[in-house]
């Protein structure tokens, strides 16, 4: 397989990550005959019949009182801890290093918002009640990610979650989740407590989710609360110029999105589950965390990420195979400094793999044989 004139990544056939490769005509086609059968109306600045509904319809779900509709998770975290801090008069906030607001946004909410940020925990592990402790300054809200993207996918037992928030609100009023994979807790807290989304979301004061991960989306997110904290952040998406003329393509591209991969993500947690059972003894491999609670987990070699690259692009030419989009350095004491990370994450692409290619690709990556 080789054409130089189309990326690598476009050439494959089977994928990875989430639900493979997004075919643009195909989604679009789609998303046609979605807001035909549902008869779909143009939203304008926030004002639409389905757009309106939709918020409603999430808010339930999440047990808040309201929702507003963003076009991206940036906007609605930066905006959530900049209303609290406006209403307490604190600046200083506090999440674990690996939040999105300190590794992936530049420090915005510094630069926009004038926050600091108060780093809680270690980087391998969860915030847990004794870290409050280390808080030097009063902080105004307590950020906490369900599941923790860069550590894994970790996820705290229920009664873990509920100890670390009820220890938060000796120090901070007000709790956030940064839920953006939230969709993807349900599975593992309702095996023994026949959970919702709503007992899940009950301890914070505001969440915010997004449509475009395992939800397969093109876009947007959604910010949730009390119905006085959204009025308020409609005026900072405004100030953001997050209040977009048209919103509808995110909007139903997020519905369908939820329609068809919701009911489903109880599959993708067991496939990532049986995913990392099966490679666990592949030497020079580690699955962290062992045991997946979520339908994403990582797994770490002990090679340098260029090394695993030039063997990732070899086993896309010979297999049309794309395992990994990118490999990182990796963060277990173990191996750290010289080993790497890859995630996975698993959609519609993993379910349709055999077993025994998916074992031969990350045996090729672990061997780093060509």
């Amino acid at each position: 397989m080789s054409n130089k004139n189309i990326p690598l990544y476009d050439q494959c056939r089977q994928y990875f990550h989430m639900h493979g490769r997004i075919d643009i005509p195909t989604l679009y086609r789609d998303m046609a005959e979605y807001a035909r059968h549902f008869d779909i109306d143009t939203d304008r600045y926030g004002e639409g019949r389905f757009l309106n509904n939709f918020e409603d319809e999430i808010a339930h779900l999440l047990g808040k009182e309201a929702a507003v509709f963003m076009p991206s998770g940036v906007m609605a975290q930066q905006i959530a801890l900049r209303i609290r801090a406006d209403q307490t008069g604190l600046t200083q906030v506090a999440y674990h290093p690996t939040s999105h607001l300190e590794v992936h946004e530049y420090q915005g909410y510094r630069f926009l918002h004038g926050l600091q940020a108060s780093l809680l925990g270690d980087r391998q592990r969860l915030i847990n009640s004794d870290d409050f402790c280390s808080l030097e300054k009063p902080v105004s809200s307590l950020l906490l990610e369900l599941p923790q993207r860069w550590t894994g996918g970790l996820l705290p037992e229920w009664q873990q979650l509920k100890d670390v928030t009820d220890a938060a609100r000796q120090y901070v009023s007000y709790i956030h989740m940064d839920g953006a994979r939230l969709w993807e807790c349900l599975y593992y807290y309702s095996q023994e407590n026949d959970f919702q989304l709503s007992h899940i979301t009950r301890p914070f004061d505001s969440v915010y989710v997004s449509f475009y991960k395992t939800l397969g989306g093109i876009g947007g997110a959604m910010l949730a609360g009390e119905k006085i904290f959204i009025n308020e952040a409609r005026v900072w998406l405004r100030r953001h110029g997050g209040n977009l003329y048209q919103l509808h393509p995110m909007v139903i591209a997020a519905h369908m999105g939820m329609d068809r991969h919701l009911p489903h993500i109880p599959t993708y947690v067991r496939r990532a589950q049986m995913i990392a059972e099966l490679v666990k003894d592949i030497p020079g491999l580690i699955c962290y965390p062992a045991q997946p609670r979520t339908n994403m987990f990582h797994i770490h070699f002990v090679h340098k990420p260029s090394r695993l690259d030039s063997i990732r692009d070899h086993i896309a030419q010979e297999s049309a195979v794309w395992v990994a989009g990118r490999f990182y350095p990796s963060y277990l004491d173990s191996i750290n400094g010289t080993g790497s990370f890859m995630e996975v994450h698993v959609g519609e692409g993993l379910l349709n793999i055999d077993d025994q290619l998916i074992y031969s690709c990350l045996q090729r990556l672990a061997s780093a044989d060509k």
